[in-house]
């Protein structure tokens, strides 16, 4: 794994010269080998686009244009990778559906659990000491807290209905905690595997 050290202060078009040298160098002092690019982002296209690659992957996990804040330049970056690209795997069906006009090899992959893990929180499960306090009803949600995240909606329907406990477990990204609603029924509790897995048992579930 390579780690580029920038200095502070740099510009975008900066930042990506600098990779772009830096890379460059690196390569030029290993071995030769047969070249494989795997992009997740193609931003990175800027400074990769020179290399002669014998495979280029493009691993389009997500809608990355839609994202708050997207930079200006990944659609375009994103329609030249995709011109160069072998092979695009995409994370969804929906995903697969939109990048499949643009490519003639695309496949789709979209998320999956380990079941026999995640089969164990069918089965009864005490309740996690940080939701004992909270009344029921309960209404749960997991996953990342970020843009995409209706933070609107989560407030007017704990203003609508205080009687209902909102637990919320997930990591915050890309947005202010201070952003999130507030209200005494809306619950921001600690992300850890027991907390999640009794979370979704029907033990530590009320309706």
């Amino acid at each position: 794994m390579l780690t580029p050290c920038l200095p502070c202060g740099f510009t975008q078009e900066e930042d990506e010269r600098a990779q772009r040298a830096l890379l460059d160098a690196y390569l030029s002092d290993t071995r030769k080998w047969d070249l494989g690019l795997w992009y997740y982002s193609p931003m990175t296209f800027a400074f990769t686009d020179h290399l002669d690659a014998k495979l280029i992957v493009y691993d389009c996990m997500d809608e990355l244009s839609a994202f708050k804040d997207a930079p200006p330049q990944l659609t375009e970056r994103e329609t030249r990778l995709m011109r160069k690209a072998d092979v695009v795997f995409t994370g969804g069906q929906s995903l697969y559906e939109s990048k499949r006009r643009f490519h003639h090899n695309v496949h789709a992959f979209p998320s999956s659990v380990d079941v026999a893990h995640f089969e164990k929180a069918r089965g009864p499960l005490s309740e996690p000491d940080d939701q004992t306090p909270i009344r029921r009803p309960r209404l749960g949600f997991y996953g990342v807290l970020d843009e995409r995240f209706d933070a609107a909606l989560t407030g007017a329907l704990a203003a609508a209905r205080p009687d209902w406990q909102f637990v919320m477990l997930g990591p915050v990204a890309k947005i202010r905690p201070a952003d999130l609603p507030q209200a005494p029924n809306i619950h921001y509790l600690a992300r850890s595997p027991t907390t999640i897995c009794r979370a979704i048992s029907p033990a530590g579930t009320s309706r």
